[in-house]
């Protein structure tokens, strides 16, 4: 779901070309950021857990450190290039870490419970 909700809202900004308003887009990164490290830090203990479930949780709050490391980026991008660009490119590249990180989850939760394979017949 982040996946496709970071693409449907690069295309989003792609159809209207707005550019964010970058110090509020700036600042939003910085509070979420803060929160999601707090988040990853203390997930680290658990995320060589053998669970998929525990993996899963850990590169959320990691992927979301760096999305808004990359937000950030975009923001201070857009105060001096007043394009909707930067904001649609960080996007593009969440979209991508997202779903790396969803095959990783799925990787792993296939590995924990065989009856995800699917069969030669299904």
């Amino acid at each position: 779901m982040p996946a496709i909700a970071a693409f449907g809202t690069a295309i989003w900004k792609m159809i209207s070309g707005e550019p964010p308003e970058p110090l509020t887009l700036s600042a939003t990164a910085i509070i979420a950021m803060v929160i999601n490290l707090v988040c990853a830090i203390l997930l680290m203990n658990l995320r060589e857990a053998d669970s998929a479930l525990m993996r899963g949780a850990w590169l959320a709050a990691r992927n979301d450190v760096l999305a808004n490391l990359l937000i950030l980026a975009a923001g201070v991008v857009t105060i001096f290039w007043f394009s909707a660009w930067p904001d649609i490119v960080v996007g593009l590249v969440i979209g991508v870490i997202n779903l790396t990180a969803a095959k990783e989850v799925y990787e792993q939760a296939r590995a924990e419970d065989p009856e995800l394979e699917m069969d030669d017949d299904d």
